[in-house]
This record gives structure tokens, C-alpha cells and sequence, in this order.
């Protein structure tokens, strides 16, 4: 059970976003809701600009992010940071995160009971940063974040995400494109790369004017 005096924090809405994303870390850092628990070192979060209205949603940490503590810091992660220098999306422009902080065994897709016992910790993460776009990568954070399926279907496509945080609905415009791990699988193709660099752009623009409430 997390502590409530943490989850307190979290809500109260004179504490600094900063101490709220650390509350949330010191909430889920020794989180034992899963079997996962017993084989990750640490639980990964997120880093980035957590002040940034664009939020990238990847899978599952791999065996370097359960070494080092952040996501994307892999061969994944290298190339992505390639693709998103390509597509002018300097550093300070995003948060990245995953919708699970601990790696799955031989880094399989988690299960959607692992994705679920998880979910509170993306949903307070997102609803203290509050960004107006997400950039979903891969079908893993699709389906998690939208309820879809098919990567293959929704890719590049202006969708729609919602969660609920302290009783209020909160939508994110969204944006699905496929994962790092897929490009490296297919390194040297060209047109697949030039997808996903226009949906890290399409994702950047829509967190520029997007609302991140239900009706605002």
C-alpha cells in the first residue's frame, strides 16, 4: 500500500511539480505489486524536461535501463535520440518514460496484468506534468494509453488518450508511431525512419496547442 502522507503530497497543489514527481518516485521506488519485483534492480522512471507539454511513452525498461536507472539509454534509446535530433526535437523539448518501471524477464512485452498493477505510477507521473501530447512508441504504450491495437493501423494518425487522476478525466492529444527497437530490427530502412521522424514532429505540435483536460 503506498503511503498515504506520499500520496498527500502528490496532491496537494501548492507542492512544487519537481517535489510531486519525486513524492511519486519515492512512492513506487520499492514497489513490490508484481512478480516483476523479484527480478529488476531498481524501477526505472523518467527522464527529460518534466515542465514539457510532450510526453514520449515507450514499453518496459531493457537490461541497461534496469542498470542505470532511466529509460532509453540502450541501443533503442541511441537511435531514437538520433531520429528525434533529425526531427528537431532538441532535448529540453520532452519527458520520456514507460508504462511499466521495471524490466520484464528476457525483456518480453509485459502482460496487461503488469501493465495494470503499473498504471497508477504513468497516471500520477502524467497527471503532475500535465502535458497537452503524448508519443506513443510501439503498440505496447498504444494499447495501454489509448485502448487500440495494431501499430501498424493507428501509426501517424492524430488519436486520442485518456486517464483518470483525482477524479477528474484528462485527455491528451496522442500520437502512435513504432517503437526504436523495431528500427533497429530494420535498420537502413529509409521510408520507416522518415515516419516516425514526421510523428515525432506531428506529436511536437499537437503538445503546442492541444488541451489536457476533459471540456477545457
Amino acid at each position: 500500500m503506498a503511503n498515504s502522507s506520499l500520496l498527500g503530497g502528490e496532491n496537494n497543489p501548492m507542492a512544487s511539480k519537481q517535489k510531486k514527481l519525486e513524492l511519486i518516485e519515492k512512492t513506487w521506488g520499492d514497489c513490490e505489486r508484481c512478480d516483476l519485483a523479484t527480478g529488476r534492480k531498481q524501477v526505472v522512471f523518467g527522464k527529460g524536461n518534466f515542465e514539457s507539454k510532450l510526453a514520449i511513452i515507450g514499453e518496459a525498461p531493457g537490461a541497461q535501463e534496469d542498470e542505470e536507472g532511466k529509460p532509453f539509454v540502450g541501443s533503442s534509446g541511441v537511435r531514437f535520440d538520433e531520429l528525434c535530433e533529425e526531427a528537431g526535437l532538441e532535448p529540453w523539448d520532452s519527458y520520456i518514460c514507460n508504462v511499466i518501471g521495471c524490466r520484464p524477464p528476457n525483456n518480453r512485452p509485459p502482460s496487461d496484468e503488469e501493465i495494470e498493477v503499473c498504471f497508477g505510477r504513468i497516471t500520477s507521473l502524467l497527471g503532475v506534468m500535465k502535458p497537452k501530447a503524448l508519443l506513443l512508441l510501439g503498440g505496447t504504450a498504444l494499447r495501454a494509453m489509448t485502448g487500440l491495437s495494431k501499430i501498424t493501423t493507428y501509426q501517424g494518425k492524430e488519436l486520442q488518450a485518456s486517464i483518470t487522476w483525482q477524479g477528474q478525466v484528462l485527455t491528451f492529444a496522442a500520437v502512435a508511431t513504432f517503437h526504436p527497437s523495431y528500427l533497429l530490427r530494420n535498420r537502413g530502412d529509409k521510408e520507416l525512419e522518415n515516419k516516425v521522424i514526421r510523428d515525432i514532429r506531428l506529436a511536437h505540435g499537437l503538445s503546442k496547442g492541444s488541451s489536457w483536460v476533459e471540456g477545457d
